[in-house]
């Protein structure tokens, strides 16, 4: 089966990134675009740094996607991302994730009562 990242995801991480990811330069971008509005150096600066923000996100939201889709020697990796780039999306994700934490759970509690 060959992986496809969903697109509304796609670009909804890189807004994420844009805002959360590269925060020392949302920050900064915003107040030189606010002081912008009485000094148009400022504007323009604060504009390049906005710009350069987007530029960075979507390079690693790109990165990220590629690794994704590519097939990977650890056969959790590719469980996860079969489950994220399949049709249920992050539900699917999120139901393997709770299977594996439920499988490791489980073995941390036989684990603790064999100690006891």
């Amino acid at each position: 089966m060959e992986r496809k990242y969903p697109q509304n995801w796609f670009w909804a991480f890189v807004f994420t990134n844009f805002l959360f990811h590269y925060f020392y330069l949302f920050v900064p971008g915003v107040l030189l675009c606010l002081v912008g509005i009485w000094v148009r150096t400022c504007l323009w600066i604060g504009v390049g740094v906005l710009v350069l923000d987007g530029a960075l996100s979507i390079l690693d939201q790109l990165r990220i996607r590629k690794t994704a889709l590519t097939k990977s020697d650890n056969p959790e990796f590719n469980q996860l991302m079969d489950a994220f780039c399949g049709e249920g999306g992050l539900q699917a994700f999120g139901k393997v994730l709770e299977e594996k934490a439920g499988t490791s759970q489980t073995a941390g509690e036989t684990e603790k009562e064999a100690e006891d």
